[in-house]
């Protein structure tokens, strides 16, 4: 009998925006709905500022800014862990109260989440010299996280060289007294994948985790992470700006453009030149060393209310509907979808 894959996580029509200082607010991720599968690896690919940092941030609760999340959900397990705390009224965060009602919402939002990351959601952070704290060791960093599970007990010695030696640390009796400042950029990376593992958390969110490091060390990293997801059966969201990478690393691919999907399909349905959203095609381009002729267009990109297709002012084949309506999600093939209304 075929065992059934369940959704881990469904994001249902997350949307955040934040008020600048000036008062106005302007939206950074519009509508974003999707699932993870329980053991899956999805990758979340778009070019720097389509927010897929805050896509990340939204889903562990580290949000900073005014309003921030102002509508939708996040259902993890069953379970939506934004159950009472979306913003009511239009959702544009100009219904609000005041800073005092956003302050109880934070509050709320935080003591929430707090109880889930560490047990059930772990994160890679994307620079990984300023995601450990030079005053503690190695050893202080995993122990923390272990006491962070209420489950852990007293934790042993061979816990902590263990979790070491699954990423593949050489001498960790040796790095497990170490500072951040004495480890070089792969070793530390590895020791942050060792801290998202030690919980054993259901979905780990990997943020651009290989950007600081170079192209021997990135591979070594890509492929660490992808045996420790499948081996444990792990659910993993990877966030990068390298479709290069897509095919060998990932069971699906979201492209992220201007705040919203624009496809998400399986890898071989993403990364083929045949249907395609323009945007990823692209991306495409970009990672086999072809340039864009339209970045030069990327500023207007700003102006997120205006009506039409967010990627009406990049795209060459655009209609006359692109200018006036913004497109669904046209599923073009079973499983997979584009935001596009050349597939409509």
């Amino acid at each position: 009998m075929t065992q059934m894959v369940r959704s881990l996580l469904s994001i249902e029509n997350l949307t955040v925006e934040f008020h600048d200082r000036s008062g106005p607010s302007f939206r950074v991720l519009h509508d974003i709905s999707f699932d993870i599968m329980e053991g899956e690896i999805l990758g979340l690919i778009g070019e720097s500022g389509a927010g897929k940092s805050v896509l990340g941030h939204s889903v562990m609760g580290l949000l900073d800014g005014y309003p921030g999340i102002i509508k939708g959900r996040i259902v993890l397990k069953g379970d939506n862990v934004l159950e009472g705390l979306s913003y009511s009224g239009d959702g544009t965060g100009q219904t609000l109260k005041g800073i005092r009602q956003f302050r109880r919402w934070r509050k709320e939002y935080q003591r929430r989440m707090k109880k889930i990351r560490g047990k059930q959601l772990g994160m890679i952070f994307q620079e990984p010299f300023k995601s450990m704290d030079p005053l503690f060791t190695v050893r202080d960093h995993i122990v923390e996280a272990l006491h962070n599970d209420s489950s852990s007990g007293i934790i042993g010695n061979n816990t902590v060289l263990d979790l070491l030696r699954s990423v593949r640390l050489d001498n960790p009796e040796k790095v497990q007294n170490q500072y951040v400042f004495e480890l070089s950029g792969g070793m530390i990376q590895r020791v942050m994948i060792a801290i998202a593992l030690a919980t054993k958390p259901a979905l780990i969110i990997a943020d651009e985790p290989t950007t600081a490091l170079d192209t021997v060390t990135q591979k070594t990293i890509l492929d660490l992470i992808q045996q420790k997801s499948k081996e444990i059966g792990q659910s993993l969201l990877f966030i990068t700006h390298d479709l290069g990478i897509a095919a060998r690393y990932f069971d699906r691919i979201a492209v992220l453009f201007g705040g919203r999907i624009v496809e998400i399909g399986s890898c071989s349905h993403v990364t083929g030149t045949v249907i395609s959203h323009p945007y990823t095609l692209e991306l495409l381009q970009a990672a086999v060393g072809l340039k864009s002729q339209n970045i030069e267009r990327r500023k207007e990109l700003l102006d997120r209310d205006s009506s039409g297709c967010i990627f009406k002012n990049r795209c060459r084949e655009h209609f006359k509907i692109c200018m006036d309506e913004d497109p669904p999600l046209f599923e073009v093939e079973k499983g997979y979808f584009i935001r596009c209304w050349k597939y409509r």
